[in-house]
């Protein structure tokens, strides 16, 4: 019989699964290269300049929102283990 942790362990392993595949399933549909084209010819560009910009910001952005992410999470799980080794030894 599987312990809990072994369920656990399957059960998040089969929610990502199914995250990646109904994302991959929607991929097709995130087309904003094309749209932006077609909004240039038909000459409906708006803004296009100020969209590049926060778009590029938006980019550059995220790679270190996600480093900084995982970092507080380490750090977060490392202070929780010190507190609870300092306990078990008071």
């Amino acid at each position: 019989m599987p312990s809990v942790d072994n369920r656990r362990l399957f059960l998040r392993t089969a929610a990502l699964l199914a995250v990646v595949l109904i994302l991959s399933w929607f991929a097709p549909l995130a087309s904003a290269c094309p749209t932006c084209r077609e909004a240039l010819l038909d000459g409906h560009g708006g803004d296009l300049l100020s969209g590049y910009f926060w778009s590029i910001i938006f980019m550059m952005t995220m790679p270190f929102l996600l480093l900084g992410s995982f970092a507080l999470y380490c750090y977060w799980l490392i202070r929780i283990a010190r507190l609870a080794h300092e306990a078990g030894e008071a």
